[in-house]
């Protein structure tokens, strides 16, 4: 599968951006539909400011998928349904100074 077809594939499925944020999905039927999915990056959330994102990578069709949203601490975490992109793995190296 590609991206579109794993976003259409959720949107049948009626995983919500918050399901798909949060894994609050049923485990078994998700493996059977994409395979194995990992998330391999989070920020965000409690004390972390208001930006708020996530990756999944879908391993058995090697896609990942960013969710955007916002953070507050009085309604949690928001997503914007348009925030759905395909986001590709790179290496940056940076160069910091610490005493």
């Amino acid at each position: 599968m590609n991206f579109k077809e794993i976003v259409e594939k959720l949107d049948q499925l009626e995983i919500s951006k918050h399901d798909f944020a949060y894994e609050e999905w049923d485990r078994k039927a998700m493996e059977e539909a994409f395979g194995e999915i990992d998330e391999v990056f989070h920020k965000g959330g409690s004390g972390q400011g208001e930006e708020w994102s996530v990756v999944k990578h879908f391993v058995d069709h090697n896609v990942y998928i960013r969710l955007d949203g916002f953070y507050t601490s009085y309604d949690g975490a928001n997503f914007d349904d348009e925030k759905l992109f395909e986001v590709f793995p790179q290496e940056k190296t940076i160069t910091i100074y610490e005493a």
